[in-house]
């Protein structure tokens, strides 16, 4: 997502098929994620997988906040209700991963 935000800053003069950056990122949110996340179901249960989704926030926001992929210039500011949102959401993927379903020895996935 970041990287369609920077093309809409630093590529908007150019024609769609000449957007690098858009390109890239639909690279990335569709195709990527979609090879990833087929196999990443075939391995664990949807149940254990699902709250990490929340985790693709979290990367979003605190990348946006650095500047990395926009730009020095575009920095997003981050509030303290943004941190408790961060902290709450990485503390119930974390209980998840802890105290999700598992298998017993013996029994298969």
């Amino acid at each position: 997502l970041l990287l369609f935000k920077r093309s809409s800053l630093c590529e908007a003069q150019l024609p769609f098929h000449r957007k690098r950056f858009w390109h890239l990122g639909f690279l990335f949110l569709v195709v990527n994620a979609t090879v990833i996340d087929l196999v990443a179901f075939s391995f664990t249960p949807l149940s254990l997988i699902a709250p990490f989704a929340g985790l693709t926030i979290v990367f979003t926001a605190l990348l946006a906040a650095s500047g990395l992929v926009t730009g020095a210039r575009h920095k997003e500011a981050l509030g303290w209700l943004d941190g408790i949102v961060i902290a709450v959401v990485v503390a119930g993927v974390t209980l998840v991963s802890l105290h999700g379903p598992s298998s017993a020895e013996g029994e298969p996935p």
